[in-house]
C-alpha cells in the first residue's frame, strides 16, 4: 500500500488523464490539478476540508475539486482507492473544466444532473456495494491495459460519477434551501446579510442557519465564500485583471481579507495560483 506524498503522472499513463492507486494516506493538508475520486476501503479518519471536517469510514466516497484544499487528521488504519483524473478522461470537449458540478451539469455530456447538485467534497456512503464493484472494475483496467482500458476506464468512472449525483440527488435540500442556495449564486457579489436571505423565504435568521448547515452540510457563510472563490479563480484564469479588481467583482472591497479568504480555500495566495495557471498553458 503506497503512502502520501505521491506524484500523479503527467503523462504516459492512461495519456496522463488519469491514475489509480491505493493509498495509506497520511495527514498532512495537500491539493493537485486533478479531480479526485477517493474510496475508503478500510480504516478511520477525519477527512479536512476548508468548509468543515467529516468523519471517514470503510464504504465512503468522494470527489474533490481541482486545487481544493483537504487532508486527513485522526486516523486510524486508514486504506483507499483514489482515482485522479482530469475532466478531459470523460470527454475531450471539458479541458479546464473547473468542478464536478459543471462537468456533470454540462449539456454536451447528458448527464441530466441539476447545476444546483454540489457533488464536490460531499461524503457519500455506498450501501449496497455496487460503487465499490465499479471502482474494482477500473483497478483492473488500470492494472491489466489491455486493449481499449482507457475507454473501459472512462466508462467505469462515468458510472461512478452518475452514481455519485444520484445519491446527492436524494439529498436535496428543500425548497426554501433550495431558493436561498439560488440567490447567492446569482447574487454572490453583493454585501448579503442573513437577515436579507430569512426574509427572503419566511424564516427567522437563527433557524435558516441551523436548517442551511444541518442541509448543505457548510454555513451559509462558508458556501458564499465557496461561490466568491470559484469565481475568482476563473477570472484569475481567463483574464489579467489585477488580484484588487478580481476581490473586487467578486464581492471583497479589502484586497487583504480576500487574499486570507483565498489562500484559505486555495492554501496558494491568489499571485500564485495565477502564475500556476499561466504556466500550464
Amino acid at each position: 500500500m503506497k503512502e502520501y506524498p505521491l506524484v500523479v503522472p503527467q503523462s504516459g499513463e492512461a495519456d496522463g488523464k488519469i491514475h489509480i492507486t491505493q493509498l495509506s494516506p497520511r495527514g498532512f493538508t495537500h491539493q493537485h490539478e486533478y479531480f479526485e475520486l477517493v474510496y475508503v476501503l478500510g480504516g478511520t479518519a477525519t477527512r479536512k476540508m476548508t468548509d468543515g471536517n467529516i468523519h471517514v469510514t470503510a464504504g465512503d466516497y468522494y470527489v474533490a475539486n481541482p486545487l481544493s484544499a483537504h487532508g486527513y487528521d485522526d486516523i486510524q488504519d486508514l486504506d483507499v482507492v483514489v482515482c485522479y483524473f482530469l475532466p478531459e478522461s470523460i470527454d475531450r470537449a471539458l479541458l479546464k473544466c473547473p468542478s464536478i458540478s459543471s462537468l456533470l451539469s454540462n449539456k454536451t455530456l447528458r448527464f441530466g444532473v441539476s447545476v444546483d447538485i454540489n457533488l464536490a467534497n460531499r461524503v457519500l456512503h455506498d450501501v449496497d456495494g455496487s460503487v465499490r464493484r465499479l471502482v474494482k472494475n477500473m483497478e483492473k483496467e488500470y492494472e491489466d491495459k489491455r486493449t481499449g482500458y482507457v475507454e473501459m476506464l472512462r466508462c467505469y468512472l462515468t458510472q461512478v460519477l452518475v452514481c455519485a449525483a444520484r445519491a446527492c440527488e436524494e439529498r436535496i435540500p428543500r425548497k426554501a434551501i433550495m431558493t436561498v442556495m439560488g440567490h447567492l449564486k446569482q447574487n454572490y457579489s453583493a454585501p448579503l446579510s442573513l437577515e436579507t436571505l430569512s426574509q427572503l423565504v419566511g424564516y427567522t435568521p437563527q433557524y435558516l442557519s441551523n436548517l442551511f448547515t444541518a442541509e448543505v452540510g457548510i454555513s451559509i457563510q462558508g458556501f458564499l465564500q465557496r461561490l466568491r472563490i470559484e469565481e475568482a479563480c476563473r477570472l484569475l484564469k481567463e483574464n489579467k485583471l489585477s488580484v484588487a479588481e478580481v476581490a473586487a467583482k467578486v464581492g471583497y472591497q479589502d484586497v487583504r481579507y480576500f487574499s486570507k479568504v483565498f489562500r484559505r480555500y486555495q492554501t496558494v495566495s491568489a499571485k500564485e495560483y495565477r502564475k500556476t495557471v499561466d504556466t500550464d498553458k
